[in-house]
């Protein structure tokens, strides 16, 4: 009797369980660095950001809020499964950085460091969770869905969407906090762009 062969590729659902909520803390980790910086990070997160410094609403009711239109849109295009790992990982998110604000304080960050960490935080969140089927919604959705689907690399349209959201950021924030959102934004978006490669992950070239 030959052995079930396995999808290199495939997760067990403890496994996506488990991605995603590493995801989540790294992801929720960053974002508090560059809410205590004053910074944003361009895409749904950064357009979070924005509002949460323009209105005072609470940063993770804000990127609940700004999610909600891209649930439809996951639904058609990439279907139920991953539009329900993107909503629990979307309300894990929006529930866990609220939670870990109030256990985490920050007596000292520098702007420099900081802006290299928060980046790297985020980016290797993002990767954890496309790597399990979710995302962080919004532009992430359909990062996703043109990464998979058309081979476009999931970097550069977060760069794209990040580019909108710093237009955003120029009208809100001083000159040294964009330029510091800038590099964030670089750093991030060229983390992903240079790992997520699904062929990679099993070294199919």
């Amino acid at each position: 009797m030959e052995p079930i062969k396995l999808n290199p590729t495939d997760h067990r659902v403890w496994e996506d369980l488990f991605g995603i909520a590493i995801g989540v803390t790294l992801c929720g980790l960053g974002l508090l660095i560059f809410r205590d910086l004053g910074l944003t990070v361009g895409g749904t997160a950064g357009l979070a950001l924005l509002v949460h410094y323009g209105t005072g609403l609470s940063l993770g009711l804000s990127y609940s809020l700004i999610n909600l239109p891209f649930y439809a849109f996951a639904w058609v295009k990439m279907g139920w499964a991953f539009t329900l790992r993107t909503l629990i990982t979307v309300t894990l998110l929006s529930v866990g950085v609220e939670w870990a604000a109030s256990m985490i304080q920050f007596s000292r960050l520098d702007p420099l460091l900081g802006t290299w960490v928060a980046g790297v935080l985020v980016g290797m969140g993002l990767l954890s969770v496309f790597r399990h089927g979710s995302s962080f919604g919004g532009s992430g959705i359909l990062a996703a869905f043109l990464q998979d689907h058309f081979g476009i690399k999931a970097g550069y349209v977060q760069l794209a969407f990040d580019s909108v959201v710093l237009l955003v950021a120029f009208l809100m924030l001083e000159p040294s906090a964009l330029a510091y959102s800038v590099v964030s934004a670089l750093i991030l978006n060229g983390l992903v762009a240079v790992n997520h490669n699904r062929a990679r992950y099993v070294g199919v070239t």
